[in-house]
Formats: structure tokens, sequence, C-alpha cells
């Protein structure tokens, strides 16, 4: 497609500073043999030239700046993410049923190996716990996830932007209010469910479990969406279709894959 653009590009300008000027020389000398005034053709041409140089830097001038700054107001508009919520409630050390408070500053937990931690002096066998809740005010994941070539490419335009923010150009609909959950979250590694909230624009996330979870550099699947396309009906409305939310919780981010990764059965594999 690129390569059709740029000799698209040539061709147009060859016509303009090939093929145009020759015509002009032709017709002109053809011309000049049934005129008493001749017309100076070189004059003719170098004032065709500055003129046409002059369009087409012109041209060239507004549609960079077209590109870069959308002076037509032709491109949705995009803005920017605001951070996630990251609201820490409690943690605990939890061995053999038995729960216990900690915190980082009066009972240091050491860790001894894979499953055992010094705590209080006293080496034993358990697993850090933690309750914590996410915010998320969009997809703040795309285009910096682990599985870039998975991504969506017919999203609607306005997905990149704010929850609060999702309306189609031509439409006053919010389209968030479409997006929800299906509740299909068998395959995740998180026992917890990833809640849309319509009203307020926002994705909430309520975990409460092993901390070890949220310090892995991993795209989670949680569930799968129900999400707006570029694509539309006859009438207008846009045609939405089913994506897999997915969840880092050391990058702290959300996104859409059209697979899915890093499921409960391949981590049991």
């Amino acid at each position: 497609m690129e390569l059709f653009k740029i000799l698209t590009i040539i061709g147009i300008l060859g016509i303009i500073f090939g093929l145009i000027p020759l015509w002009i020389w032709f017709i002109q000398k053809r011309e000049n043999t049934n005129r008493i005034k001749k017309v100076n053709i070189k004059t003719a041409l170098i004032v065709y030239y500055v003129m046409m140089s002059i369009i087409v830097l012109a041209f060239g001038v507004f549609l960079f700046l077209d590109i870069k700054y959308d002076i037509t107001k032709t491109k949705p508009k995009i803005y920017p993410i605001p951070e996630p919520k990251i609201e820490t409630h409690e943690e605990w050390f939890e061995a053999k049923g038995i729960r216990y408070a900690y915190d980082d500053e009066n009972h240091k937990l050491k860790k001894s190996n894979e499953l055992e931690y010094w705590f209080k002096g006293v080496k034993i066998e358990g697993t850090p716990m933690i309750k914590r809740t996410y915010t998320f005010y969009g997809l703040n994941g795309l285009g910096r996830g682990h599985h870039y070539s998975h991504e969506p490419t017919d999203l609607a335009p306005f997905v990149k932007n704010p929850f609060d923010n999702w309306y189609d150009g031509n439409l006053t609909v919010d389209e968030f209010r479409g997006f929800h959950t299906k509740n299909k979250d068998k395959d995740s590694q998180f026992n917890n469910i990833m809640i849309p909230d319509p009203s307020n624009h926002y994705i909430e996330l309520n975990y409460k479990g092993p901390k070890w979870l949220l310090e892995e550099d991993k795209d989670y699947f949680m569930d799968e969406v129900n999400c707006p396309t570029n694509k539309s009906r006859p009438e207008g409305s846009l045609i939405n279709k089913t994506y897999y939310l997915h969840f880092n919780p050391k990058q702290g981010y959300i996104t859409l894959y059209t697979q899915k990764h890093n499921t409960k059965n391949e981590e049991n594999k």
C-alpha cells in the first residue's frame, strides 16, 4: 500500500513537471509558426515551473500540517488516558490456613526459597497475600502490550480514548455503555471479575489473592468483552465484536487481543 502511494505521487509529479511542460512546448512551438509576435517558450516554461513549484510546495506544507495538527479537523480526537487508580487495602501472610497480619515496617517478611519465608524470626511455609483494587479509565495498554501482533486492527478510533470519550464522530451515543464483560473467565488465572461501570466510565478489578501474581510482567486473559469496531450498519450504528480483555499487573494496564494469553490451562501445562 505504501509503495502504491509513492508510485502515485511520482506519477503525478511526472505529469506536472514532465508531460505538461512537454505539451506546452509542443503546442507553443506549433502556434509560433503562425504568429507574427512569437511567444518566448523558454520564458513561459520558467513561469510555469515557478508557479507549479509554489503550488506543490504549498500543498505539501498543508498536508504536513494537517497530518501533524489536524487543521482540517477530520481526524478523530484522541485524548490522553488517566493513570489507573491502585489502592492496596490489606496485606497478610497465609500459612496452613492461618492468617498472619504483618506490615513491612514492623514484621519483615524475608523469602527463604520458593515456598518458605522468614516471618517473625521463624521459617514457615506459606504465601504472602494482598487485597487490592484497580480502577482503569481506559484501555491504557493498547499499543504497548507483549503480544502486539494479536491486537485488533478493526477497533473504532475512539477506543483509544478514556472511557468517558467513547463517542463516534457522527453520533452522540455513549459507546462505553455497550462495552461489557461476558463472564467467560474460566480460563483466567485470576478468580476476580473485571466490572465495567457505564455510569462512572471505569473498569474496576477487586483482587484478593497471592501477591506474587501481581508482580508478574505478563498480559493475563481476564474475560471476553463486547467492543465497538470501525464498521457500521446501514443505519449508522457501529458493529460490536468479541475480543479478549487482558490485564498486566506489573505494568498496570489493560488491553484487548484477538487471542487468549497466559490462561489457567497454559500455566498448568
